[in-house]
């Protein structure tokens, strides 16, 4: 089982965090394969009982501060989900793209700033470069075989598989 966080909505001091929690095993066929859920936060009690909650372009409790903190002196290469635009620039390839710090973890070793295919409600305030079918594909795919999520990292190898 995956759990996906998708991302956030509010009004006024309710927080509704979305997430998809995904099936990856056979075994459990008489399950839905795909199942969307929504946890809510009164965020005023947050600041009540002093909780930390990340404000920065986007505003969402950091997970990864936690681990990262409980870690100690254990090398964790933090991989930073945010499709939200900004500060996601969509589905896009540049030249030199945005560094893993721009996904709102200052400290992230990659961020997925793009995926397939586009979850819309989440990405509404992106750049029109999503194809049609709203996948995104690599720039040469012209016969669109490939869609792709799109990921920045601080190196060729942040989970040093290669090692």
């Amino acid at each position: 089982m995956q759990l996906v966080y998708m991302g956030f909505t509010q009004e006024a001091a309710l927080r509704c965090f979305h997430f998809q929690r995904v099936l990856t095993q056979a075994r459990l066929t008489n399950l839905p394969k795909v199942v969307q859920f929504t946890l809510k936060a009164d965020m005023s009690l947050f600041t009540r009982f002093r909780i930390p909650v990340q404000e920065g372009p986007d505003i969402a409790i950091t997970t990864a501060d936690d681990i990262r903190n409980q870690a100690a002196s254990r090398d964790i290469m933090i991989w930073a989900y945010n499709v939200l635009c900004p500060p996601s620039p969509g589905c896009t390839f540049p030249q030199d793209p945005p560094p893993p710090s721009s996904s709102g973890i200052g400290y992230a070793a990659v961020w997925q700033f793009a995926q397939s295919p586009r979850p819309k409600e989440f990405t509404a305030h992106c750049p029109a470069n999503y194809a049609p079918d709203g996948n995104c594909y690599a720039p040469r795919d012209t016969t669109h075989k490939w869609f792709l999520d799109v990921n920045t990292a601080t190196s060729p190898d942040p989970s040093a598989g290669a090692k």
